[in-house]
């Protein structure tokens, strides 16, 4: 469905589309969760950190499973996207990467709100969860 649509126009380098799609109709009607990092993602990669924030963020609403629960996905979803988009940054446009280093530091302190989260990220929370 839906899904799949946001994931063939990030083939097609529409990622705005592609976003606009996987938030829903209101932007906060999220599809699957891997469709969401995926999109986010690419996002990311051509400089649309807010709205890889945005789809990230939405990652709360899709719940947990069995390994792991929503707030680490979207504390994963978060790094891997500011990962992503200082990679594009430092290879397109060097001499902005000061201050988009300092837009992902500030989002990674945000991240710090669900620091209990990240304990679900880890094998032995994994192992415990079983």
């Amino acid at each position: 469905g839906r899904g799949w649509a946001a994931v063939a126009l990030c083939r097609l380098n529409k990622t705005a589309e592609a976003a606009k799609l996987a938030a829903g109709p209101d932007g906060q009607t999220p599809c699957g969760y891997q469709t969401l990092r995926y999109v986010a993602h690419a996002c990311a990669k051509v400089g649309a950190v807010e709205a890889a924030y945005h789809l990230s963020g939405l990652q709360q609403k899709c719940g947990r499973t069995k390994y792991i629960t929503a707030g680490s996905r979207v504390f994963q979803s978060v790094l891997e996207s500011s990962a992503l988009y200082l990679q594009s940054t430092a290879d397109q446009m060097p001499k902005l990467l000061t201050g988009h280093g300092a837009r992902v530091a500030e989002k990674l302190e945000e991240m710090l709100e669900i620091k209990n989260e990240i304990l679900a990220l880890t094998p032995n929370r994994r192992f415990l969860m079983l």
